[in-house]
């Protein structure tokens, strides 16, 4: 099995937005074959947002994660993350590490990337439920524009761009957030990827992982970035 599909990074819980819980989806990692399993919860926010955590899921989330560490100790390596965006309180520390998303779009992804997110969450979102193009037109030459300023501002901040198929998994899109010209563009920037599930529920770890592999491979790159225990690794596609 390709190293990257044994490292499974942005992934929900029933303590957000999530079918399964915790637990299962550790298991589920464990019955997968993965090596990694990194869990990235949404982070509370002001008003409370149905598909975030409340500060007392958030502590829950951290007590059960670090318990299924040592639970999984030796079978899968286990991450506690959080997904974190622009209306979240507080600020993303004491995590293995963040994913940085917006919901408001690529303004705030500029935003959002200039405070360094270990991993850019999803760069193009804004075209999950456009895939038929009755809302926007994701060729002109404006929703480029403004795309490619995010994209820069994901570069400039060292950021790593993840392929999600998430959109794909749930029938939103039939292409993977970023689309194939946001990729082939962020590749002439010298930028890294990783490609990650956005997984809601256990079935969905590793969903499309080697087809993203092939779309990363086909907008010119010759590696991806895959984040273990001991950190973020290159490895050769």
């Amino acid at each position: 099995m390709a190293d990257y599909r044994k490292s499974s990074v942005h992934c929900h819980s029933t303590l957000c937005d999530g079918k399964n819980t915790l637990q299962e989806m550790a298991g589920a990692a464990c019955a997968q074959g993965l090596t990694t399993l990194g869990f990235s919860g949404h982070s509370y926010t002001k008003p409370d947002r149905e598909y975030c955590m409340t500060p007392g899921r958030t502590a829950l989330y951290r007590a059960t994660i670090a318990k299924l560490k040592n639970e999984y100790r030796g079978k899968v390596d286990i991450l506690c993350g959080i997904e974190w965006d622009l209306l979240s309180e507080g600020t993303p520390k004491g995590f293995d590490y963040w994913i940085g998303s917006a919901q408001a779009y690529f303004a705030e992804v500029e935003k959002i990337a200039a405070k360094k997110p270990d991993i850019l969450g999803h760069i193009d979102l804004v075209k999950k439920l456009n895939a038929d193009g009755s809302f926007f037109d994701e060729e002109s030459p404006r929703y480029k524009a403004a795309a490619l300023r995010a994209l820069h501002a994901a570069r400039e901040n060292d950021c790593i761009l993840e392929v999600n198929t998430g959109g794909v998994y749930r029938g939103y899109r039939k292409d993977f957030y970023p689309g194939a010209w946001l990729l082939g563009e962020w590749n002439k920037l010298g930028g890294r990827v990783i490609i990650t599930a956005d997984a809601h529920d256990t079935a969905a770890l590793t969903f499309g992982f080697d087809e993203a592999a092939a779309a990363i491979k086909a907008a010119g790159f010759t590696a991806l970035t895959v984040l273990t225990v001991n950190g973020f690794e290159q490895q050769e596609l």
